[in-house]
């Protein structure tokens, strides 16, 4: 488990199943039942019991398939044997970084896990929103506005809590120095934990960016809902000074071996 833990989209579902989910069915639980049993109508006794029954129902079924799409479809194995084989010195390039770059290292990290919260921040505003014609027409019709308005909310905050908590960046902000393994498949921080390159969709480009703070950035095509597709930065790697040659050919080899393969 604990190696698990450091792979860091797995321990973003590990914290989705035991922590996120449960929040969000407990909000709606509440939030059910104060906008059913606040109305004027009587309300069965009944009700409350079938509701929990349903929730508690609705929560496991939800757990199960998270850890089964965990285990079945996303494959740990393969991750955690790379991760050791990355900590036993099968690495592509390794890099060690002093107090300062590797502060720089976690600010670039940081910055690149706020640029996924775009679309979360247009939830908060819709929740925002809703909640608002809730408040301002009140009575029965009003408290479910409030009730949509405050689960869109709670669930956009929760999963922005959620990315930023299981980032490799939050792992190792503490530390004064760090170091970089990389791998065809995947990055080891230490501290930090693991990071796959192609976790949520197939590697579509490497490349390296030039500037007074040298990058190598990993970009996946990631596939939404009806078929929309769009480019997610999966990575994006502070190269220590000195080891920008060392850093274009590490982008040559991903583009001859890995990207060219695929």
């Amino acid at each position: 488990m604990r190696k698990l833990f450091a792979i860091e989209h797995m321990r973003t579902m590990l914290m989705m199943a035991f922590v996120y989910i449960p929040l969000i069915v407990g909000v709606m639980w509440l939030g059910l039942a104060l906008v059913v049993g606040g109305g004027d109508e009587p309300v069965d006794p009944s009700f409350h019991l079938y509701l929990g029954i349903a929730m508690v129902a609705a929560l496991l079924i939800t757990m199960a398939v998270l850890l089964w799409f965990m285990f079945a479809v996303l494959r740990p194995q393969r991750y955690i044997q790379d991760m050791d084989r990355l900590a036993a010195g099968e690495h592509w390039v390794h890099w060690a970084y002093d107090e300062a770059q590797w502060k720089a290292a976690n600010t670039v990290e940081s910055a690149r896990v706020r640029r996924g919260f775009g679309a979360a921040q247009y939830g908060l505003v819709l929740g925002a929103v809703v909640l608002l014609i809730g408040l301002l027409v009140g009575g029965e019709d009003g408290s479910t506005f409030v009730f949509v308005g405050g689960v869109l909310i709670v669930t956009t905050c929760g999963a922005m809590v959620l990315m930023w908590l299981s980032g490799s960046a939050t792992f190792a902000r503490d530390a004064r120095t760090g170091q970089v393994s990389i791998s065809g498949l995947g990055v080891l921080r230490r501290p930090g934990g693991y990071s796959a390159f192609a976790a949520i969709g197939p590697l579509k480009s490497v490349g390296f960016v030039a500037g007074p703070s040298p990058r190598v950035v990993f970009t996946v095509v990631q596939n939404g809902r009806y078929g929309a597709v769009s480019d997610y930065q999966t990575a994006d790697l502070l190269v220590p000074a000195g080891r920008e040659d060392e850093a274009r050919a590490l982008v040559e080899r991903f583009n001859t071996e890995v990207l060219k393969a695929s």
